[in-house]
């Protein structure tokens, strides 16, 4: 540890051993905290997590973790074909929910949660069964490789009963970039969620972006790398706006430290992002690059749905 400034280490690892194969679920989820990758998976170091403190409205209220649990939980009761009087019995069974007219209410709440995304999946595409395809896509350094879940040959949709985040569209951005080039720039994707939905245009050279994604994957492993899920998003955003490197570097400070609009959980707070940079500012003209090659290209090919 660098005593000066808190942070974890000064010097990259050594370049790690060559890797055949890297599945798309451990490349996904470099992206989606990188600092967790380089600690967990590199260094073999897990921290606990955070714990909520109780919520004194207990248990009248369900925090947005236990809301978001729930929707979950109905939404695969509902895709397991559970009717809604079986679904609740089966929630109140399980001790999620409060008794009486409160219990039926936030019940209530979740399940219109569920059926709103679910309104989403009526589109045509999803009409079939989807079907898990194998993804093999040799990006230089090593090949990409996993099951995807695909319907009608190549439509891909992301979809979860939580807010849009943007470790999720990260996430639906790199799905897409593989589908485009498993299916010769044919397939499509698209991303649900309760609050926004969006359709994942096609990607005119979609390996030369994964490449250069497996490129900064490399360097995740060695070194620590400037750039967080959230603040990239704000800074790319605002760019996106107004083409002012000023503003938007406020909107991602805003994010990572903390506002008046991110009281809660400043992205700074992950207790990955502090043992990496301490008490450093690493929102640099680094981060500000990164940003943009990562996320711009997503924002340039994501059409918002109505």
């Amino acid at each position: 540890t660098n005593k000066k400034d808190g942070r974890f280490f000064d010097q990259p690892l050594s370049r790690p051993e060559y890797q055949a194969t890297v599945s798309l679920e451990s490349f996904i989820r470099a992206f989606t905290n990188p600092a967790s990758h380089l600690l967990q998976v590199c260094l073999g170091v897990y921290l606990a997590r955070p714990h909520e403190r109780p919520d004194p409205r207990e248990p009248f209220h369900l925090g947005r973790f236990e809301e978001e649990a729930l929707a979950l939980k109905l939404m695969t009761l509902h895709q397991a074909g559970v009717d809604v009087v079986a679904s609740r019995r089966l929630v109140r069974a399980s001790g999620t929910l409060p008794e009486g007219v409160i219990g039926d209410h936030l019940f209530a709440k979740q399940a219109g949660v569920v059926k709103k995304l679910l309104h989403h999946m009526e589109r045509p595409p999803f009409q079939s069964q989807p079907e898990s395809i194998a993804i093999d896509v040799d990006l230089g350094l090593f090949r990409l490789s996993g099951p995807l879940t695909v319907w009608d040959g190549f439509v891909q949709a992301d979809y979860l009963p939580s807010k849009s985040n943007a470790r999720g569209r990260l996430a639906a951005w790199i799905k897409h970039l593989v589908i485009q080039v498993q299916s010769q720039g044919v397939g499509e994707s698209f991303f649900f969620r309760t609050d926004e939905q969006y359709r994942l245009r096609p990607v005119e050279r979609p390996m030369d972006h994964l490449r250069g994604l497996a490129n900064l994957y490399s360097l995740m492993s060695q070194q620590p790398v400037h750039f967080f899920p959230k603040s990239s998003m704000a800074f790319a955003e605002q760019l996106q706006k107004k083409d002012d490197g000023a503003a938007a570097l406020r909107k991602a400070r805003e994010n990572w430290w903390g506002g008046k609009n991110n009281k809660p959980f400043p992205e700074s707070q992950n207790p990955y992002y502090q043992l990496l940079f301490g008490q450093t500012d690493p929102l640099d003209e680094v981060f500000m690059e990164t940003a943009e090659q990562v996320i711009m290209p997503l924002l340039d090919h994501s059409e918002k749905l109505v």
